[in-house]
């Protein structure tokens, strides 16, 4: 059904936004991740691709991708409480990790 819409209309990015979400629900991961970009390509003030593709990065772990993108969504809609909670996450545990990283330095 949705392939048939994006045959009906291939430049709305909405339908790749469905068709990310299907993929996702489907644990297709690497397609949920295309379907995303190429809304993002077409629309790039699309909120909810940003938003779904920063939670994907999130889930995968990769804080950075996932920051830039909740990022973008809070630029488009900067009242979404979900987004920013989701920022302030991420970069709360950057700090964590960056500060397990640094050398212990001992007193002599």
């Amino acid at each position: 059904m949705i392939r048939e819409a994006i045959e009906l209309n291939p430049n709305n990015p909405f339908t790749y936004v469905s068709l990310g979400t299907i993929m996702y629900d489907a644990g297709r991961k690497r397609e949920t991740q295309q379907a995303y970009e190429k809304a993002i390509a077409m629309d790039p003030h699309n909120f909810d691709a940003h938003y779904y593709l920063a939670h994907l990065f999130n889930e995968q772990h990769k804080m950075t991708e996932a920051a830039i993108e909740f990022e973008k969504a809070i630029a488009i809609d900067s009242t979404d409480a979900d987004s920013h909670q989701q920022l302030d996450s991420i970069h709360l545990l950057m700090k964590r990790n960056v500060k397990e990283q640094e050398p212990v330095h001992r007193k002599k």
